[in-house]
């Protein structure tokens, strides 16, 4: 439960699409689009550089996990020094909020995404850890999306940063309370950590093919997802609230298929259907310019709500596959490493579809962003499609 309610700082971060325009139009002395810009780089320092410094001190024992609950609170300096700078007008502030806050969504992260798996993992329910977390993590999404989109609409955008921040400090009390209790423990797995060497793991070639997949992944699905409500706003001319309703729905399925998919894995082969997902990802962001010049909004919200479902499932997927072909007690050393690829793509990919859509006019702005997603998906399934073949013939398939 203290993991679940953590991970509402991570979906606070997932839910800043709802943000884009009132920070661009808060800052618009800026010269740039602070609100596509700001939530990318703090999510590439975070993935990038805290959440691998916060698993490596964890797993050097540097760290003790029992700590990470009171490093993890300091993510509420992201929303909090967002609220100061909103209100002075002034972007300085936020700088400081996505420095101090990155540190507080490593332990997060760690907490959520490595932690809380191998407590489940020590049980033997790895996939039902590994579902909740999911489901967790869109639930939260969705909340923290109409969230904020109904304060900026009805107070402003300074009086939502600060409820927001509020709120944040609220769930993250039991978490810190159990802490205090001695109750947030260690796993199994990290208590009886081997220490085997794992620069043989990090330097072998399906480790680089996971880390090309999740680059494309963070690229396709975190560009998507951070212009989910602008590009309704661009394409149909939806208003702010609308297109905000509409982001909310499409990512019900994201929820939905983040629960299903660790528990159907087991039954599937996984990187068959994988690339599978992201042969379908490729076909939709193909039609997606087509689909806008000549349908309603309500077939657009279909295609992204299908491939909104595709991104969470593969999250999940890719997750399971580093889960089984390192082991649970490695997967806290590799999958940390894994992340500044993680980092690159959602770093570049809400940067590249917003100055793309700029650059362009009217409803097709976002048609060249569309088709660089589509041919990045092909990649991503040829890439799956050969590290399949590559553990069919080492007898090792990747299945959990």
């Amino acid at each position: 439960m203290a993991a679940i309610m953590l991970t509402a700082h991570t979906g606070l971060t997932y839910g800043t699409s709802t943000w884009v325009n009132p920070l661009n139009e808060c800052f618009s002395h800026s010269g740039f689009a602070p609100g596509v810009v700001l939530p990318a780089i703090y999510m590439a320092i975070t993935y990038g550089l805290t959440f691998p410094l916060v698993g490596h001190a964890v797993h050097t024992r540097m760290l003790p996990v029992s700590q990470l609950p009171y490093l993890a609170l300091l993510a509420i300096a992201y929303p909090l020094f967002m609220a100061v700078a909103t209100s002075l007008g002034v972007l300085w502030p936020a700088y400081l909020g996505m420095g101090v806050g990155s540190l507080g969504l490593g332990a997060v992260m760690q907490i959520e995404k490595v932690v809380a798996i191998q407590w489940w993992a020590a049980s033997g329910q790895a996939k039902l850890g590994k579902a909740t977390m999911g489901f967790a993590l869109g639930a939260w999404t969705i909340v923290c999306t109409l969230a904020s989109a109904l304060l900026i609409h009805v107070l402003s955008l300074s009086s939502a940063m600060w409820l927001l921040s509020a709120f944040l400090v609220i769930i993250s009390l039991y978490p810190l309370w159990l802490t205090c209790k001695g109750d947030f423990r260690a796993p199994i797995a990290i208590q009886k950590d081997s220490e085997s060497e794992a620069r043989p793991m990090l330097t072998s070639l399906s480790f680089f093919q996971l880390a090309f997949h999740l680059l494309i992944l963070a690229f396709v699905g975190g560009g998507m997802k951070a212009l989910l409500s602008p590009i309704f706003e661009a394409t149909y001319q939806t208003t702010y609230l609308t297109s905000a309703y509409l982001a909310a729905g499409s990512v019900s399925f994201f929820t939905l298929f983040r629960f299903l998919a660790p528990l159907l894995a087991g039954y599937l082969p996984l990187c068959p259907v994988a690339a599978g997902l992201l042969f379908l990802d490729t076909v939709l962001y193909f039609c997606n310019p087509w689909i806008i010049s000549n349908l309603t909004v309500d077939w657009l919200v279909a295609s992204k709500t299908i491939t909104g479902a595709c991104y969470g499932s593969l999250q999940m997927i890719t997750a399971m596959i580093a889960l089984q072909a390192f082991g649970p007690a490695n997967f806290g050393k590799v999958w940390p490493m894994l992340s500044p690829f993680i980092a690159l793509g959602f770093g570049t990919g809400p940067l590249v579809g917003y100055y793309i859509s700029i650059s362009q006019d009217g409803a097709g702005s976002y048609d060249p962003f569309f088709f660089l997603c589509s041919g990045l998906t092909l990649l991503g399934a040829v890439n799956l499609a050969v590290l399949e073949v590559r553990t069919r013939q080492h007898g090792s398939k990747p299945k959990v």
